[in-house]
């Protein structure tokens, strides 16, 4: 986790980068190293239907 864990949140991006304190640059970089976990996704039922218990996979 980054030392400073809000300077890469989404809400506050463009803040910190109009501030200086984060460049375009390092919001890439640190995007780029996070870890693919689409494959970890479950589909939401559709509006109206009860949820599917969680598989806990």
């Amino acid at each position: 986790m980054p030392a400073r864990p809000l300077l890469y949140d989404k809400r506050l991006t463009d803040r910190f980068i109009q501030r200086g304190e984060l460049s375009r640059d390092d919001l890439r970089k640190y995007l780029a190293s996070l870890p693919d976990v689409a494959s970890k996704g479950e589909p939401l039922p559709p509006p109206g239907e009860p949820p599917r218990p969680a598989t806990g996979g």
